[in-house]
């Protein structure tokens, strides 16, 4: 019994030392993906993934594990939230840090592209060049029924709202209500 007992001690001694060591930078190093979305059909997943200290959307076909888009914007901004709102097409918000450590602030933009980066179009936000941090932007529905709509709805300053249907393709906007 005793010999077995020393036996065992000695493998699992052996077999701790042939261990490699793990090292410290695969606790610290910053992760390649973030936010990760898979398709309706499955055929593609969307992620955030920084590049030069800002996240760009980045689309990948599941079948080759090839990228189909990196999509950054503008100097200081970010793509935020996102979310596929058809088999190939996604709409997303932007983002500003004002700091290297900062939390990002939602700019107020949401636009929609397609998969592979083309037929980009701003369906709600400010004008180029200019950031509306007082805005914001909820995603009320995506409508099933209707493939290529959104019901959104635009905050802005005073606490006014405006709920609008957006076509995701063309940046059509018709006004449902406001308060």
């Amino acid at each position: 019994m005793i010999n077995r007992l020393c036996a065992f001690a000695v493998l699992a001694c052996l077999s701790f030392a042939a261990t490699a060591e793990i090292p410290l930078t695969d606790f610290t190093k910053h992760s390649l993906f973030s936010t990760v979305r898979i398709s309706p059909d499955g055929r593609y997943f969307a992620a955030t993934a920084p590049v030069k200290g800002k996240d760009n959307l980045v689309v990948i076909e599941r079948a080759t594990m090839k990228p189909t888009m990196n999509l950054g914007m503008r100097a200081f901004e970010e793509v935020g939230e996102f979310t596929w709102v058809t088999n190939e097409r996604l709409i997303f918000r932007t983002q500003r840090k004002f700091g290297s450590l900062d939390r990002p602030l939602p700019t107020g933009d949401l636009y929609a592209v397609d998969y592979n980066g083309h037929n980009q179009v701003q369906l709600l936000g400010c004008a180029e060049n200019s950031v509306c941090i007082e805005f914001g932007i909820d995603i009320v529905d995506i409508l099933r029924d209707e493939p290529g709509s959104i019901i959104a709805t635009q905050f802005k300053g005073g606490g006014k709202a405006n709920a609008s249907k957006i076509n995701i393709r063309s940046g059509k906007a018709i006004n449902v209500g406001s308060t």
